[in-house]
């Protein structure tokens, strides 16, 4: 797939909203019925649901062009090594700020696995905020299954992506009600609230590259927003906030794949460092946070400026030392895999 540099940009946009969302709702605790908190929420919505579609879309993207292993390989070496640091960088901030957690190393395990929040609810993981990549993780299995079905038999891979949004409006009412007390029940719950973002991104990837006619894209976009109206956590969805940041999510996603000659200002250096190293931004700003939080409590320009320099300078470090190495590593690896499978596969076709 060619590279939609409008994309990286905006997704560069996309993480610096998180961040304002978190530096009033969760560092300056702004009053929850205040008109700051309800902004900085919408917003932050707003970057979670362009952030799903667009992953949706480059992901799938990404299966089409590559191997099941290949695929993973990237994804794991694209998402691990982030998280791992992230949550190491956030322990250290606790350390330092002597929080009374008392985070294990069975909790550290939980929180970089990114399957911590189907054991434990999300406050008590290293880093709250990570539930969006355990949806995201979940997706790539998905992704990755459906794939494999399509080219080992033929499966429609439109068809595999209304069978998981009917799955999840059925899980909805015969698995959630249930197990109530069953910390993964209630993680499905996030799932069935949020992975529909995920599958529009999928869905819309078959349609822009011709897999799939307009009327299939039109019955995909009804089926989504039929699951989403029936979610369990609302709080996504809600006309008050959620519905309207997440349309107007995908409304901006359209935009940036159609008129990208009226984005150019996404294509400059600025924009696009950011995007390169929105994925760090996104996962290391809660440690910086949380030492701003204990050291410079006040809701200042100042503290804001300092907070925001401080994750763009720690995310470019974690870009730059571990991110940018393990995707060079993730292709070396791939291309040492196909050069040894070279000579068997020559070999069989001579046999």
């Amino acid at each position: 797939m060619n590279r939609i540099k409008s994309l990286d940009g905006a997704r560069g946009i996309a993480a610096l909203l998180v961040v304002l969302d978190h530096y009033v709702t969760a560092l300056i605790e702004a009053p929850t019925d205040s008109v700051a908190y309800y902004f900085a929420s919408f917003i932050g919505s707003y970057a979670v649901g362009l952030f799903f579609i667009t992953s949706g879309f480059v992901v799938a993207a990404s299966a089409t062009t590559s191997s099941g292993s290949d695929f993973f390989v990237k994804r794991i070496f694209r998402l691990y090594p982030i998280a791992i640091a992230a949550v190491a960088l956030r322990i250290l901030s606790e350390y330092i700020i002597e929080s009374p957690r008392n985070l294990d190393f069975e909790n550290f395990l939980l929180s970089v696995s990114l399957f911590g929040s189907d054991f434990l609810p999300n406050e008590f993981l290293v880093e709250p905020i990570f539930w969006t990549l355990a949806i995201e993780v979940k997706f790539y299995l998905l992704i990755g299954f459906a794939y494999f079905l399509a080219r080992a038999f033929k499966a429609d891979l439109y068809s595999i992506a209304l069978v998981s949004l009917i799955f999840l409006a059925v899980g909805r009412f015969h698995i959630i009600p249930y197990h109530p007390m069953h910390q993964w029940a209630t993680n499905f719950g996030v799932l069935a609230s949020t992975l529909p973002m995920l599958i529009l991104g999928w869905i819309f990837w078959l349609f822009h590259s011709n897999q799939i006619s307009l009327q299939k894209l039109l019955a995909g976009l009804v089926g989504i927003l039929l699951v989403l109206s029936i979610a369990p956590f609302p709080i996504y969805v809600s006309l008050e906030k959620g519905a309207p940041s997440w349309l107007l999510a995908f409304a901006t996603f359209c935009y940036l794949i159609y008129f990208q000659d009226q984005c150019t200002f996404l294509f400059n250096r600025v924009f696009q460092l950011l995007g390169k190293i929105s994925y760090s931004l996104y996962a290391c700003h809660m440690a910086v946070a949380v030492l701003i939080k204990r050291f410079s409590p006040d809701n200042s320009l100042s503290t804001f400026i300092i907070f925001l320099s401080a994750s763009l300078i720690i995310s470019y470090v974690v870009h730059i030392l571990i991110e940018t190495p393990m995707v060079r590593f993730s292709r070396n690896l791939m291309r040492s895999k196909k050069t040894l499978l070279t000579p068997l596969k020559d070999t069989q076709k001579i046999s």
